[in-house]
């Protein structure tokens, strides 16, 4: 996630699905070996199968990219106690997550 494109980078087709297409903006998540929030800001890109693209049509992007932040040390642990040879997230592990949900309106005031 942090190196953008280089020499090394896999080269994608262009009828990959939209869903797994990024652009600038978009919120990702590393789920596997080094487990980060990042806001994506190095042009058009394509997923592979460690990062998750991060969307939400409930809540503004600033909500659920703080609460994934804030939330990170606390996935880094649940993967730590079940590292084998890298730590990840799984998805027993996020359904076992949970936050405090505030009112939407509120969600959207700070947002403003």
């Amino acid at each position: 996630m942090h190196e953008g494109f280089t020499s090394d980078s896999e080269l994608v087709r262009s009828d990959i699905p939209a869903k797994a297409i990024i652009e600038n903006g978009d919120i990702l998540f590393s789920w596997s070996a080094s487990l980060e929030v990042q806001i994506w800001t190095k042009g058009k890109g394509a997923l592979n199968q460690h990062i998750f693209k991060i969307t939400s049509d409930k809540y503004p992007k600033s909500f659920y990219y703080y609460q994934l932040v804030n939330y990170l040390q606390h996935f880094k642990m649940m993967a730590e106690n079940r590292k084998t040879t890298m730590g990840h997230i799984t998805q027993e592990h996020l359904q076992q997550s949970r936050i405090v949900l505030p009112p939407k309106e509120l969600t959207l005031k700070l947002e403003k």
